[in-house]
């Protein structure tokens, strides 16, 4: 009976929401999302130019097409070039759209990996008929959806970070460095994966991540010279502060700039967040600086991964996808009872849209949400209340990921 109502609710999602999942693999026409920074960075390296150069200038030369837009949403490529050196390759392909749609075929199936690979590190039996809630689960998480219609980085570092604690609990720590420093290479906010190594005195897998990390950017230097360096330092970062108020920004120094703004403070709005930001790294070090155990390495690990979301000076909603490890771990891991209903009901809402509680609380058709010359609000009710829900959302996975107390690692069913 209950293998018939798992069937037929797949079928039921597989019916809704199936042609939406299939369609955002490749982008409509006209329509150029965040893949877009990698796929013009590539073209110009091919062509013989710099991998950043204004979008605009850019996307005219490789798309025919002046996209006034992009001066304001993403005038530049906002993401390494360790970055667009792992995209050079996708540059290949003349067409944007089939080279996103390259992208996601290639990223995709490393994060259904990851899963696979912690299920089978937390020795979870599986049976034939979890397909059904497998394919709820991925069609119904608007994280996933989200990632795969913007083109992002996170399927493939979801799956680096995975191999990284596979390697780290079976004591290969120099492959653990390897996976975790090529993480942090592609965006810096992983690095808090390096605070793990050092306070859990994990030496060899911190100098394997160092050097691993140092690596990737001296051949991205090889390849694209100190003026790519450069531009992205004095440019590129710069321009990204516009983005670390804006109601979709889920980190908590997001959270704290927003109500800052709001009460006409935002000095101390940054402040706060930045003391927010010390906290969760704090934390994560005396929690990794006290695993002596391997289920205490796993805490210390997961946590880390969930701090890095939270810290980060700037997280969207599809960074979601990057909590895979620590929600499963949670979800394995934690007693029946109390516990379990409350890891359940994050994981839910943790699959809504972001756009979801600021559509209600800001009362904007969702299509106004994303226009980029939508100000901060001045309403602090609304930023502790409808934008602030998934900051709590990730708090709380965090609260539970430090303190939760997990059932001993024996075979469990899902």
């Amino acid at each position: 009976m209950v293998i018939a109502v798992w069937m037929a609710l797949a079928l039921v999602v597989l019916f809704v929401r199936g042609p939406l999942f299939v369609s955002v693999f490749r982008p409509a026409p006209d329509t150029y999302p965040d893949f877009i920074q990698e796929w013009l960075s590539a073209g110009n390296y091919l062509a013989g130019d710099p991998i950043y150069e204004l979008q605009r200038v850019a996307a005219l030369k490789h798309i025919g097409r002046d996209i006034p837009a992009f001066d304001t949403m993403l005038p530049w490529n906002a993401h390494p070039p360790v970055a667009v050196l792992v995209a050079l390759p996708y540059g290949l392909i003349n067409d944007y759209a089939e080279s996103h749609l390259v992208w996601n075929l290639t990223t995709f199936p490393l994060m259904l990996l990851a899963v696979w690979l912690i299920l089978r590190e937390l020795r979870v039996r599986l049976q034939w008929w979890h397909i059904f809630p497998a394919i709820i689960v991925l069609l119904l998480a608007d994280p996933i959806l989200m990632q795969l219609f913007y083109g992002q980085l996170n399927f493939l570092i979801a799956f680096l970070i995975v191999l990284g604690w596979v390697a780290d609990r079976r004591g290969y720590q120099a492959a653990a460095g390897l996976a975790v420093g090529t993480a942090v290479a592609l965006k810096l906010f992983p690095g808090l994966l390096l605070v793990y190594f050092l306070a859990a005195r994990r030496w060899r897998a911190a100098t394997w991540g160092i050097a691993t990390a140092i690596a990737w950017n001296l051949l991205a230097v090889a390849a694209f010279g100190t003026d790519a360096f450069v531009v992205y330092v004095r440019e590129v970062i710069p321009s990204l502060d516009v983005f670390r108020g804006v109601w979709s920004n889920v980190s908590v120094a997001g959270y704290w700039r927003r109500i800052g703004f709001a009460m006409g403070v935002p000095a101390i709005g940054s402040l706060v967040g930045m003391m927010c930001q010390l906290a969760v790294v704090a934390v994560v070090a005396r929690v990794s600086w006290r695993a002596n155990t391997a289920d205490e390495r796993d805490r210390a690990y997961a946590l880390a991964v969930v701090g890095m979301v939270l810290a980060s000076p700037v997280a969207w909603g599809h960074y979601f996808v990057l909590l895979v490890l620590p929600l499963l771990l949670l979800w394995v891991r934690t007693p029946t009872g109390w516990g379990k209903l409350a890891v359940c009901g994050l994981i839910i809402v943790l699959a809504l849209p972001t756009w979801l509680f600021a559509e209600w609380g800001m009362g904007l058709p969702r299509a106004e949400l994303w226009l980029p010359q939508l100000p901060p609000t001045n309403n602090p009710w609304l930023c502790v209340g409808a934008l602030g829900v998934f900051v709590y959302a990730l708090a709380a996975v965090f609260v539970l990921t430090a303190t939760t107390r997990f059932n001993r690692p024996v075979p469990a069913s899902v």
